[in-house]
């Protein structure tokens, strides 16, 4: 039970508390000012449209206003939310302190099962087979014996019971399970890893080397485009774009200036 103590006390830091950021709130009254001055510089311009050069013009000078009002709204939630990421990042962190210990405690533990767990497996396999190999020679012997008491009146008979004994499968023994009932559930958890890399090792972590080694391995139903060096591509060549299987359009896009 000391150990149990001294665990706990190793990952419980009441004091760090003391860092708690101060949250910046937001009153439903704040909330519903800000909506309303919002409003309020937006009014009637959801009633342009562009069907003229005047409109298009009208439309310009609206989506002005509407840059003003978004700036507004952006400016007004600035503070509460970098006070509340600083607050979440906080929390964040401290749960990970608080956690890590447990953390390395349970991975070690589960470490510990796995191994033993498969170990025994293993030793209760092997136990079945050699008891398996016992009883089908204990059995060979018998018909042996059987087969050499009837050999002088039923030769043939004998003979067959010799090739039926020799022939036989390895007989079924299952021996009683060692492994005791526990709250830890174990199941198969197959996972994948790529060829000269460790297990658990990203594609994005991957050297150059290696990932030049897999690509041309894979099948090419397992690869998947880099859209990455696509986009720079078609930034670059815009319409003159050629890449086999790729159309290149211009979606557009325009920025209030002001």
């Amino acid at each position: 039970m000391a150990a149990s103590n001294s665990t706990v006390a190793e990952f419980t830091r009441v004091g760090q508390l003391a860092k708690l950021p101060a949250p910046v709130t937001m009153t439903e009254e704040q909330l519903q000012a800000i909506r309303a001055e919002a409003k309020r510089m937006v009014e009637g311009l959801d009633q342009v449209r562009v069907v003229d050069a005047a409109t298009y013009t009208k439309a310009d000078q609206s989506r002005l206003i509407i840059k003003r009002a978004r700036d507004f709204i952006r400016g007004k939630f600035k503070d509460p939310k970098e006070a509340a990421d600083k607050l979440h990042k906080w929390f964040c962190s401290q749960e990970r302190s608080e956690d890590q210990p447990l953390v390395q405690l349970d991975a070690r533990l589960d470490s510990e099962m796995r191994s033993w767990r498969s170990a025994e497996q293993e030793r209760k396999r092997e136990a079945e087979r050699q008891a398996a190999e016992e009883e089908r020679q204990r059995l060979q012997a018998a018909a042996l014996e059987e087969a050499a008491a009837i050999s002088d009146t039923a030769p043939e008979m004998a003979d067959q019971i010799v090739e039926q004994a020799l022939a036989a499968p390895l007989p079924s023994v299952v021996l009683q399970d060692t492994i005791p009932e526990t709250q830890t559930s174990f199941r198969k958890n197959w996972q994948f890893a790529y060829i000269g890399a460790l297990q658990g090792q990203e594609w994005k972590h991957l050297s150059e080397e290696e990932r030049q080694r897999v690509m041309q391995l894979l099948p090419r139903e397992y690869l998947m485009p880099d859209e990455s060096k696509i986009g720079k591509v078609v930034k670059a060549l815009e319409g003159s774009t050629k890449i086999p299987g790729i159309i290149a359009y211009d979606k557009g896009s325009s920025q209030v200036r002001g």
